[in-house]
């Protein structure tokens, strides 16, 4: 397994002490705002596969953006590029639901996605994202899928029981791209 330390750096974060003996992984995103990742207590010499990753964005000037979601190592990191677009002057926290796409949103499967022994929806199936927050993102499909019926015919993600959910809703669906995108909070 790799160290916390390898994974940072293949994703292109260092190590930044922040003062009072705290340590995050850091990546300038430009020339006063930086994404930081750490383990709960602002560590970063933590169990990477442990479900207690943090990901923000932070401006010099001490404005912050703190995601709630505790997460593995590798899904911190995709979460903390989401929130490249995000202000961290608000000094809020914020849900995951902030940086999912907005409900009514539709997608296409960009590659088969499993859900053993029940049933595998194919590449190339379409559905309407019916539910997104910290705990569920949800995806009705179009088309009727024989073993799907216990979830009425969705699809779901659970990042909040699941690690490494958030990171494989990104990768399993594409955004269809006469709908719109990311939301702005206020779904």
């Amino acid at each position: 397994m790799c160290s916390a330390h390898d994974i940072a750096a293949a994703y292109g974060f260092s190590p930044l002490h922040t003062g009072g003996g705290c340590m995050v992984f850091a990546k300038r995103v430009s020339g006063q705002e930086a994404l930081y990742v750490s383990a709960e207590g602002n560590t970063i010499d933590a169990d990477p596969s442990a479900p207690i990753w943090l990901a923000g964005r932070y401006h010099d000037d001490g404005g912050s953006l703190d995601i709630t979601l505790l997460t593995n190592l590798d899904e911190a990191f995709v979460i903390a590029e989401q929130v490249k677009g995000l202000n961290p002057c608000d000094n809020v926290l914020v849900d995951l639901a902030v940086i999912l796409p907005v409900k009514g949103a539709r997608f296409v499967l960009a590659r088969d996605v499993e859900r053993y022994p029940n049933f595998v929806a194919r590449a190339g199936l379409t559905g309407t994202l019916v539910e997104a927050t910290g705990d569920l993102i949800s995806i009705r499909l179009d088309d009727v899928l024989p073993g799907c019926e216990e979830w009425d015919n969705c699809l779901e993600w659970c990042p909040d029981c699941e690690p490494g959910a958030y990171s494989a809703f990104l990768a399993d669906v594409a955004l269809l791209p006469t709908d719109a995108g990311l939301s702005d909070g206020a779904s």
